[in-house]
């Protein structure tokens, strides 16, 4: 689902699922919180995952997301979600700051309505000229 400019980004439902994740991008190894919740589902402005009064004026450097750092995801479970991957402001790294590139972890996640729908599946080596899968 891709989010056009006069789109709103959905707000994580208090009851998402939080994870602690490392930036893909380089060997810094920057800290990031992946929140996956329901698609269709989402917080209130005064309820939700992240812990902000969202119906009050945020301040101009305070927490917030880009559309860079949300997707839709399909899981295991053929179920769809929401995925938000934010700077983790605990982690001793980049203490809740973002590069480039790890401000777009949420976007480059695989969605098969996306331009990531190119990306490999399953492992595989080349032989004779070819991609083959491994076993």
């Amino acid at each position: 689902m891709a989010l056009t400019l006069n789109d709103r980004l959905p707000i994580p439902h208090k009851n998402a699922e939080v994870k602690n994740v490392t930036c893909e991008f380089c060997i810094v190894g920057c800290g990031y919180k992946s929140y996956k919740w329901p698609l269709g589902t989402e917080g209130t402005y005064k309820e939700n995952a992240l812990s902000l009064d969202l119906s009050q004026q945020q301040p101009t450097y305070g927490d917030w997301c880009s559309e860079r750092m949300y997707n839709t995801v399909q899981d295991r479970d053929g179920k769809k979600y929401n995925l938000m991957v934010i700077p983790d402001k605990e982690c001793m790294v980049n203490i809740g700051q973002n590069s480039v590139r790890g401000g777009m972890m949420g976007v480059s996640t695989f969605n098969a309505a996306s331009p990531t729908k190119d990306r490999l599946k399953e492992p595989q080596i080349f032989r004779g000229g070819m991609l083959m899968e491994t076993s």
